[in-house]
């Protein structure tokens, strides 16, 4: 979400009074910059006027919270001196990335409940899901076509909870146990939405200001593991019985899993990982799922996650894709697998981690009979050059033994956002999420 540093509001002014007399008429000029001077409401600075007054009168306790931490007082102040000026609030989410996750929502939903009138926001979005050059866009299309669910959103504690969560988040396992906070789905409803209704208007899947700047968190010292829930990708219902290992990057048989688990009914696999005695980087292995021998109905997958563990106790929701979905997919390309050799499928996000449109892939480690081929329309398109809004492709045959080297370049910025080095199986399915990396 896109962030604007707040800076005090100057003018050069020229300031002429007629000073009337009987006899006389005299002009006063100053040259000169004028400083509004900023007022507090609550603890919380920002610049005067009518969303200043509703929050001393109707946000007080919130915003006496935010104060008191720097980094939600600098965030929500550069916010509200932005009033409805939507390239300037998503600019205060680049210049201010650590908002509080504790101060910030309760702050968000009292404004939007009882402010958003007052401190100009669209239909109670503190910021829009895009970046600031395409933000006044997306607010407008917000307005007239999401206004019921951005309300819904932005006056839910949990809905603003799960949206600053993620607006920290710069790995897989931070954004998906994010996601897990979701329990309503009324974050979900409103991402439907945007995809829906504003997809063009936002630009949503070209958002790169983080390229070039990636660094992953640490882990926390302690404990770490890893929740899988695992669906079929064709029925939507729980795949039970999966071996899921946690399997080191150098084992690429995982002849000895880090951690090991069995899906349960519900589709969930806990994986119990190597304790943190220090911080440090967490799990960076990858993740091998072998469906039960007696249903076999998905593929056996191995999953590259291509950043580490950063969440002490991940949830990791996986669609496993289906043996006949696989069959399909590769078939629309005029391919039939060969069993000797592995496959691939990779997803490009951007750093927003949604699906990235307008990306080319290209991969070392291949060799003459392996085909790139890009998903459009919910087939593989062998016309098509780059990926559309799924932000999918596929390596068809790619030959096991070698390391394969994946890169993703936006043809947006033309600078590669993503480099992951991979491997896979004979008749394995290797799926890789090509996240901005460092």
């Amino acid at each position: 979400m896109g962030r604007r540093r707040a800076a005090a509001i100057t003018a050069s002014a020229l300031v002429a009074a007629l000073l009337g007399a009987v006899a006389c008429e005299q002009a006063l000029s100053i040259d000169g910059t004028v400083t509004v001077v900023r007022h507090d409401a609550c603890g919380l600075p920002m610049n005067p006027g009518s969303c200043q007054t509703c929050v001393a009168s109707s946000c007080c306790s919130q915003a006496s919270a935010c104060a008191g931490d720097p980094s939600c007082a600098e965030f929500e102040s550069c916010l509200i001196d932005c009033g409805g000026d939507y390239a300037c609030r998503n600019q205060c989410s680049i210049d201010h990335p650590a908002s509080s996750i504790r101060a910030g929502p309760p702050m968000n939903q009292c404004l939007a409940a009882a402010c958003g009138e007052a401190c100009g926001t669209a239909c109670g979005l503190p910021v829009v899901p895009t970046y600031p050059d395409a933000a006044a866009g997306c607010a407008t299309c917000v307005a007239g076509k999401l206004c019921t669910g951005a309300r819904a959103c932005s006056t839910s504690l949990q809905c603003e909870t799960v949206s600053q969560c993620l607006a920290n988040c710069s790995t897989v396992d931070c954004h998906d146990s994010c996601l897990a906070l979701d329990d309503s789905g009324t974050f979900a409803s409103l991402e439907i939405g945007f995809v829906g209704a504003c997809l063009k208007a936002c630009d949503l899947g070209d958002f790169w200001s983080c390229v070039g700047q990636v660094s992953w968190p640490l882990l926390p010292p302690g404990d770490q593991d890893l929740t899988f829930t695992l669906t079929d990708s064709t029925s939507g219902e729980p795949v039970v019985g999966a071996t899921v290992l946690g399997c080191d990057v150098a084992d690429e048989t995982c002849a000895t899993p880090l951690a090991h688990a069995t899906s349960d009914a519900a589709g969930r696999a806990f994986l119990v990982l190597p304790h943190q005695s220090v911080q440090n980087f967490g799990f960076a292995g990858y993740v091998d799922i072998a469906p039960a021998a007696d249903a076999a109905a998905e593929e056996h997958q191995l999953f590259f996650p291509s950043c580490p563990q950063t969440v002490p106790h991940a949830q990791v929701p996986f669609s496993m894709l289906s043996r006949v979905g696989f069959a399909d997919l590769a078939s629309s390309a005029g391919v039939t697998p060969d069993p000797a050799r592995g496959q691939i499928a990779v997803q490009a996000v951007d750093c927003f981690l949604a699906p990235a449109s307008n990306v080319v892939f290209s991969a070392e480690g291949i060799d003459a009979e392996t085909r790139l081929v890009y998903l459009a329309g919910g087939i593989l398109q062998t016309s098509a050059s780059a990926t559309d809004i799924s932000g999918v492709a596929f390596l068809l045959d790619v030959p096991t033994g070698n390391t394969i080297t994946l890169k993703a370049t936006p043809k947006t910025t033309g600078k590669v956002s993503s480099t992951v080095t991979v491997f896979t199986r004979p008749g394995v399915l290797t799926s890789v999420l090509a996240l901005p990396t460092p």
